[in-house]
């Protein structure tokens, strides 16, 4: 089961939804000043850059494993969903059983995540 982190919702959130934004920032820093060994702030952004790759790697791997990841984070997205509208909340799309457009959510997680982490 994926790590959740609580925003100020106090609702559970996955990590992707918290960090891609930030790696793609990290990803365009690194390349404009290259990456310095030496440096604290380069060492824990590689690491946060490291992370995401190693959590994206289902993207590369055989149509029958990425399938099957893709499956169970949205079955985990799901209940995710049916919990916040259990407490009276909104899901956002991805999350929410009765709008999930699968497929377009796994193209722009393809383009807008997966494609700049290995950038």
């Amino acid at each position: 089961m994926m790590q959740w982190y609580a925003l100020s919702s106090g609702l559970p959130t996955p990590p992707m939804i918290i960090h891609a934004p930030n790696d793609i920032v990290i990803t365009c820093y690194l390349s404009l000043v290259g990456y310095q060994t030496s440096n604290d702030l380069h060492h824990k952004q590689m690491c946060s850059l490291l992370m995401t790759s190693c959590d994206l790697c289902s993207t590369c791997k055989e149509w029958e494993w990425a399938k099957k990841t893709s499956d169970l984070i949205y079955a985990e997205f799901f209940t995710q969903g049916d919990l916040e509208t259990a407490l009276g909340h909104t899901p956002i799309e991805m999350m929410d059983r009765n709008k999930a457009f699968v497929p377009a959510q796994q193209l722009g997680f393809l383009d807008g995540i997966a494609g700049p982490a290995y950038k």
